[in-house]
């Protein structure tokens, strides 16, 4: 073949080369593109799922680098996030890498520690002691102790609650701290309780001035339980006595706020002493009424009581404390 010849044929397979590229063009460059949304999930110390959204134009994986923040199958919208509970007083973080073609996006699992406490923080108890409850948040694994052998717990793990008995207290006012361990952190509550009631003077005086109000609270002493079988009848406990006066002519009135009790108001005081072992006749109206006049000694008797039933013997039954409260009004007459 001569020289003129292939300068012929390169001259044609050029055109050809150029007639193609004018028909085809050149192809699009496509730019990898990776978002995530959120870019920090907030998890609670109770754990839990959360929902990662991925917009991205090329294949991608999600690789978690902690044990407890575990990444599920993929979604059609993205991902999930699956968290543990923590149990420690700690609070930790995740990192969730997303990434596909050379591209990559992270997402921060951010979780609290446990927050540990208890409901209520302090137990009031009266003097003849009891069952109180305290309730324990959150729901992880914890322990109880109490410092005072009198003031004893349990732990009941079904509804995370505290059962703390006390034991009656003979003397003076106590308290006891009960505290609740979890995942290294502490919650206390303090159990208050109330000593023995001192039996009050006979006839203490009150002077009850115009549109006047007393309340007051007392716990019983309770009559002698081993005798006898007793007929059955209102049996006296504790009582609290009053000379009372009024400034004014009014009615006056006795009511319970809280426990059983027996009221009844006298002009001569021998008559209102209370009996030794039983209330007998003094027995009343826990809300009776009555009108005082002026300058004239009342003898108001507040009692508790228990109901004794005829031919009942049994060996400390009236040695029960009973929490009693009451108030004394006084209502003028003019007003």
């Amino acid at each position: 073949m001569n020289v003129k010849k292939i300068m012929m044929c390169a001259a044609s397979l050029a055109a050809g080369l150029a007639l193609l590229s004018a028909c085809g063009g050149d192809e699009p460059v496509i730019t990898p593109k990776l978002d995530v949304t959120p870019a920090t999930v907030n998890a609670t110390s109770a754990g839990g799922a959360s929902t990662v959204t991925v917009t991205a134009n090329v294949a991608w994986t999600a690789v978690s680098d902690s044990s407890w923040a575990t990444v599920s199958d993929k979604t059609d919208i993205g991902f999930m996030i699956n968290v543990a509970a923590n149990r420690t007083a700690e609070a930790r973080t995740a990192t969730v890498t997303v990434s596909g073609d050379g591209v990559s996006k992270t997402v921060t699992v951010a979780q609290a520690d446990i927050k540990l406490s208890l409901t209520p923080t302090v137990v009031n108890v009266a003097a003849g002691g009891g069952t109180k409850i305290i309730a324990v948040t959150p729901d992880v694994d914890w322990t109880v102790e109490s410092n005072q052998p009198w003031a004893n717990v349990a732990s009941n793990s079904s509804n995370d609650t505290v059962i703390v008995t006390v034991d009656a207290n003979d003397a003076a006012e106590r308290s006891a701290t009960i505290t609740v361990s979890a995942g290294g952190k502490t919650a206390t509550a303090t159990v208050v309780q109330a000593g023995k009631a001192v039996k009050p003077e006979l006839w203490q005086p009150l002077i009850i001035p115009p549109t006047y109000s007393k309340t007051g609270m007392f716990l019983d002493i309770s009559a002698d339980a081993t005798g006898e079988s007793w007929a059955g009848g209102w049996y006296l406990h504790d009582y609290i006595t009053y000379d009372l006066t009024v400034a004014e002519a009014g009615t006056v009135v006795v009511t319970s706020t809280e426990g059983d009790l027996l009221f009844r108001a006298f002009t001569d005081k021998e008559a209102a002493t209370p009996a030794p072992d039983k209330t007998g006749g003094q027995q009343g109206d826990p809300n009776m009424t009555f009108t005082a006049v002026p300058d004239t000694h009342y003898y108001v008797i507040i009692i508790s009581y228990k109901y004794w039933e005829s031919g009942q013997k049994e060996e400390g039954y009236l040695a029960e404390d009973i929490e009693v409260g009451f108030e004394i009004s006084l209502t003028t007459l003019s007003d």
